[in-house]
């Protein structure tokens, strides 16, 4: 390698007399004729080369790192031994201190070396790498302060010697080089005092706290993406030379988005300008998450069975007196109509058909006595089926026995009707639906469960149950979409058993069949567990439901039996659901399927504008005519924001534990983009 440049530096220290030490090889007691350059014996002392042995000790270095003092002492002596084919010997490392210098010999003085150094490292910059080649004290010392300036260091020192391996007495060289450039393509620009000061380029330039991508010195204009939620990215420049100035104007909305560099030399010479062209994305995403309804931390729903009138006016009362608890009625629809045609099969049905009925004045009347407790907006009327009794038939035609669980008698379907299990399932919905004006998209079933398996009589004989044939009509109907659910029941009898049977979304996904269990109670019941299941569910985030039969007086129970439940009871029951406020979400039974479905199956996405405005939007892949509730979705809002806005209905702004703002909005799923402003 050729010299790359002379030391044009001023060094903090002057090299000490070198003549005493002409005797280069073998030291200076050595005889001339023993040692030296063989031809200089002859000339004057004066007119000798003075020149260093390489072979007998040197100095390779670095401050603070024994390792690439290493790297460069084996560096060195290896390329010395293929250059001349000679191996260096007499390698003494110094050991007392080994974080300055790694020696083949010794150094006379710790302190001058550490001067030597001393008078490199005042040009090291972020930018500027220093190789450093010296004869002092009669010993070669060879310096870098980065890995690559080892690199130039060794191969500039071994330019340096002569033919027979030896090097000048006065040698005293520094390379000052771009250390970027030299990284990338081993380029070598070198630089004198007086360049340094002209420098106006920068070494590195970092944006957002991370290095600027495809950053080049020479390179002045550079574009870089940004979101409003970072904010605009700080630009940071280290300057090639560490004395020249840099002043950086930062990107705004009002320059346009463009971080503007200036570079002026130590000199004040030169100028270099750079800038950083900011693509600002205004859009970000945002924190969005379904909830339970309106934000409650649990759901309950109550559902009374059979549509006994006298039950229903108490339940009234209880409606007035608890205005927030809501029911489901579930009816049998004998008691509004009476089908005149019973040929109709589930095919036909399935595919639309619909079944004729006729009505008599009574049931008219009932029909009318129910519109006026169900109008009042706080409960809803579902399906128990047609006859309530129902034993019914196989729908394709078969003909089978009945037989009552441990029991041993066994009745034929002979006496019911052809396609019973469809009337029960859906000719009760199309009752409802038109006599009433409503949807009717779910089933309470009437002690029929959906139990599949075959019952065995006292003789092993096997009895296909109507309970099979009622199921498969049923999941027909649901995976057809009539309908979206149904309801089966339990009986706790310890607290130990309540937190399994709270309703979560993916229970009701899981079973779409009696998707909503429901507690089943008695007037023998521990009412305490009742309120406790309630208590669950707001623990856990899920729905408490409850199967209810008759609501009676609590003096007149010497006339009922089995399935009922006292007016002291069930008062505790919804001034309990009453008393929890917006902790629990009062639902029916239609409300709480459609939700926790819709839950179960919903996406929802949130992205805002700036801290302008937040478009939100839900979808869930279902049937859009039949899963039609509005899903609770809680968006987090930015912190300046103290109101906000949904079209013209205000929004109340929230702050939950972790001190985040968020509002609560309804949405159906499917029913397109809402925006959230700030109010």
């Amino acid at each position: 390698m050729k010299r790359l440049i002379s030391l044009l530096l001023a060094l903090v220290l002057l090299l000490s007399s070198l003549t005493v030490l002409t005797a280069c090889k073998g030291g200076p007691d050595t005889d001339p004729d023993e040692g030296g350059n063989g031809d200089e014996t002859d000339l004057p002392d004066d007119e000798k080369e003075k020149l260093l042995d390489i072979t007998d000790e040197f100095i390779v270095s670095y401050d603070a790192s024994g390792f690439r003092g290493a790297k460069l002492a084996k560096t060195f002596t290896d390329s010395y031994k293929k250059k001349f084919n000679i191996e260096l010997t007499d390698k003494s490392y110094t050991n007392d201190a080994p974080e300055y210098e790694i020696a083949i010999g010794s150094f006379k003085s710790r302190e001058d070396f550490k001067d030597i150094i001393s008078s490199a490292q005042q040009f090291v910059t972020s930018g500027i790498s220093v190789a450093l080649v010296r004869v002092q004290e009669g010993r070669l010392i060879i310096y870098g302060n980065t890995d690559d300036a080892v690199e130039v260091a060794v191969n500039h020192a071994i330019s340096l010697l002569n033919d027979d391996g030896d090097i000048a007495l006065d040698t005293d060289e520094t390379v000052i080089f771009n250390a970027l450039d030299y990284k990338t393509d081993k380029t070598l620009t070198g630089y004198t005092a007086t360049d340094l000061r002209e420098l106006s380029s920068a070494a590195a330039m970092t944006v957002g706290g991370k290095a600027l991508p495809g950053f080049k010195p020479n390179a002045t204009t550079y574009t870089v993406d940004a979101t409003f939620k970072e904010g605009y990215p700080t630009v940071t420049v280290t300057p090639l030379w560490k004395d020249s100035v840099v002043s950086v104007t930062p990107a705004t909305d009002e320059n346009g988005g463009i971080a503007t560099v200036r570079i002026t030399s130590a000199s004040g010479n030169g100028v270099s300008v750079y800038t950083v062209n900011v693509n600002m994305n205004n859009y970000y995403e945002v924190g969005a998450e379904i909830v339970n309804k309106n934000g409650a931390d649990g759901a309950v729903c109550f559902v009374i069975d059979d549509g006994v009138w006298a039950t229903t006016l108490l339940a009234d009362e209880f409606m007035t007196k608890y205005n927030k608890i809501k029911l489901t009625f579930a009816v049998k629809t004998k008691d509004f109509a009476t089908f005149t045609t019973n040929s109709a099969g589930t095919a036909y049905v399935m595919s639309g058909g619909k079944y004729t009925y006729s009505q008599t004045t009574t049931q008219k009347n009932t029909v009318n006595n129910w519109k006026g407790i169900i109008d009042n907006g706080r409960c809803e009327i579902v399906s128990h089926t047609h006859t309530h009794a129902f034993h019914g038939t196989n729908d394709d035609g078969g003909s089978f026995k009945y037989v009552k669980n441990g029991e041993t008698t066994v009745t034929t379907s002979g006496s019911f009707p052809q396609g019973s299990s469809t009337i029960e399932i859906l000719g009760s919905k199309q009752v409802l639906e038109e006599l009433f004006g409503i949807e009717a998209v779910t089933l309470i079933h009437a002690g029929i469960g959906v139990r599949t398996a075959d019952y065995k009589l006292s003789d092993g004989t096997v009895i296909t149950t109507y309970k099979k044939f009622f199921n498969e009509v049923l999941t027909k109907a649901i995976n057809d979409g009539k309908l979206i659910g149904s309801r089966g029941t339990f009986s706790p009898t310890v607290e130990a058993d309540l937190p399994s049977k709270v309703n979560t979304p993916k229970i009701f996904e899981d079973r779409k069949v009696s998707g909503i269990y429901a507690y089943m109670v008695r007037p023998d019941d521990n009412t305490d567990l009742w309120t406790k299941y309630i208590d669950e569910a707001v623990k856990s985030g899920g729905l408490a439901a409850f199967c209810i039969h008759k609501i009676v007086p609590d003096a007149d129970t010497s006339t009922h039996n089995g399935h009922y439940i006292l007016k002291t009871q069930a008062d505790k029951l919804f001034k309990h659901a009453q008393s929890l406020g917006k902790s629990v979400a009062n639902m029916t039974f239609t409300e709480a399927t459609k939700y926790y479905r819709e839950w179960n199956s919903a996406k929802v996405t949130a992205t805002a504008y700036k801290e302008e405005s937040i478009k939100i939007k839900v979808t869930d892949g279902l049937n859009n005519s039949l899963f039609n509730e509005a899903l609770t979705v809680k968006v987090t809002v930015p912190a300046s924001w103290t109101s906000a806005k949904l079209g013209s209905s205000n929004l109340t702004v929230n702050t939950d534990s972790t001190g985040a703002k968020y509002v609560l909005v309804n949405i159906v799923p499917d029913s397109g983009e809402v925006t959230v402003t700030r109010g």
